[in-house]
């Protein structure tokens, strides 16, 4: 009988946890959805937004036509977004950067897809949390 207990208490604490886990997971989902919709609205195109390893927010622009400015223009408005995304993510002060990527994405046929994002505007979180920041060490890949 004891360890019929114990099985059900071990049992009745693996579920909490994980119920736990899946609600975190699900505050993070939503949090990310807010940022993509910030960021969507200003960009006016598809945007798409991952979190890696809790710390690096990408961004990217999906087929925009600010992927053919001149540097320096890209350069501003890519300082422009990743700061609206570092508003909108209330867990802002974990992130180490966050990342604008440029993306050319074709489907030819919906059997082959071609997908290009190495266009991208990297800007660390002091680059980002001074409301005069310029972008100093943001970097282009």
């Amino acid at each position: 009988m004891r360890a019929w207990r114990a099985v059900i208490l071990i049992g009745a604490i693996a579920l909490c946890v994980s119920c736990q886990s899946v609600r975190q997971a699900a505050n993070v989902i939503g949090e990310l959805q807010q940022v993509q919709q910030a960021v969507s609205k200003a960009v006016g195109s598809e945007v798409n937004v991952n979190l890696n390893n809790g710390n690096s927010l990408v961004i990217g622009i999906v087929n925009s036509p600010l992927k053919d400015l001149p540097t320096e223009q890209k350069k501003a408005k890519a300082l422009e977004f990743a700061q609206l995304a570092y508003r909108s993510y209330s867990q802002a002060a974990k992130l180490d950067q966050v990342s604008i990527v440029f993306v050319a994405q074709k489907s030819y046929g919906g059997v082959v897809n071609y997908k290009d994002s190495s266009d991208a505007l990297n800007f660390t979180s002091s680059d980002l949390s001074s409301p005069k920041s310029s972008g100093g060490e943001s970097s282009v890949h």
